[in-house]
């Protein structure tokens, strides 16, 4: 069995939008927010419903869903990754995908944008996590979802 080095995350952040410039190559992460403020009379995505495996792909954006930014380095060779979004009081799992990334120089760094589906409006704290292998955690973007309290909003949170 071959010996392969455990990838270094170098980011991991949810945004409301990620390009790339097509003349650098390099990737712009806009709005990136930490908390989501809501009315109560907002109703949450419906976490189980087929609709929203549609949006975890590279092409799957649609208008409101933001998206994951994740640098990585160290990797030589084809390595397998999770990204899940999880409740972390419940440990309720909203969506979890895979993603294939193969690298032949380990001091390259790999930037990935990825769409992300409507995330859970539901008063509590969650987090995208990022693991190697299925289940090695290299690393994790929290996000609170909170009632909403115009006087309290800051620059880092998302209506």
């Amino acid at each position: 069995m071959e010996n392969i080095s455990r990838p270094i995350l170098q980011a991991l952040v949810i945004a409301d939008h990620v390009y790339q410039d097509v003349t650098s190559g390099k990737m712009i992460v806009c709005g990136i927010f930490h908390n989501i403020h809501h009315a109560p009379s907002e109703s949450a995505p419906d976490p189980d419903s087929k609709k929203n495996n549609l949006f975890a792909s590279q092409n799957g954006y649609t208008v409101g869903s933001p998206f994951a930014y994740i640098s990585l380095t160290d990797l030589c060779g084809m390595h397998s990754f999770n990204l899940r979004y999880v409740n972390l009081a419940t440990e309720k799992v909203y969506f979890d995908f895979r993603l294939d990334i193969e690298c032949k120089d380990p001091l390259q760094h790999i930037d990935v944008r990825v769409a992300l589906p409507p995330l859970p409006m539901d008063i509590g704290v969650y987090a995208l996590e990022l693991l190697w292998k299925a289940n090695e955690p290299l690393g994790a973007f929290r996000i609170c979802v909170q009632e909403s309290k115009r006087e309290a909003k800051h620059d880092n949170d998302r209506d």
